[in-house]
């Protein structure tokens, strides 16, 4: 008796996910349709353009906290808003502030989520020479906005 309850869950999950195939090969097929219709285009206009050489856009997935340059510009706000030397954990609960985020009734994960996405951007400003590393705390981070910025 369990068995048949079993098998009616199965068989369901079975059917949704041949449905989403189903959905995603119908997609794939108008995509590629418009593909070809574009590649005919071009080919109409300079016949002797080669479509091997475009390269394909992979598109990224958003960021579940942040638009694009948000956390750029909210980490740059922390750094003047603290006029001199600002540590890795004050700059993401400054930021989490800011987006109204309050990390302690977050999933672990998804705090360590939040924070990678924010060191990811300071070490960006860091390569970009904006921001500097001004020593360590332990092991947290004490970072410095560069004089040229911070007007």
């Amino acid at each position: 008796m369990a068995e048949s309850h079993i098998i009616s869950g199965l068989v369901t999950k079975h059917s949704e996910l041949s449905g989403e195939i189903q959905d995603y090969r119908r997609r794939i097929s108008e995509i590629k349709t418009n593909l070809d219709t574009i590649g005919a285009a071009i080919k109409v206009i300079e016949p002797d353009f080669d479509l091997t050489t475009i390269k394909s856009k992979i598109k990224k997935p958003q960021n579940r906290y942040f638009k694009a340059r948000e956390s750029y510009k909210l980490l740059l706000e922390c750094f003047r808003d603290a006029q001199g030397e600002i540590s890795s954990s004050d700059l993401f609960a400054n930021v989490a502030k800011k987006k109204g985020l309050d990390l302690e009734a977050l999933e672990p994960s998804e705090v360590k989520y939040f924070k990678m996405t924010l060191h990811t951007t300071l070490k960006r400003m860091q390569q970009s020479e904006i921001i500097k590393e001004a020593g360590r705390n332990g092991t947290v981070i004490l970072w410095e906005l560069l004089s040229s910025l911070s007007d």
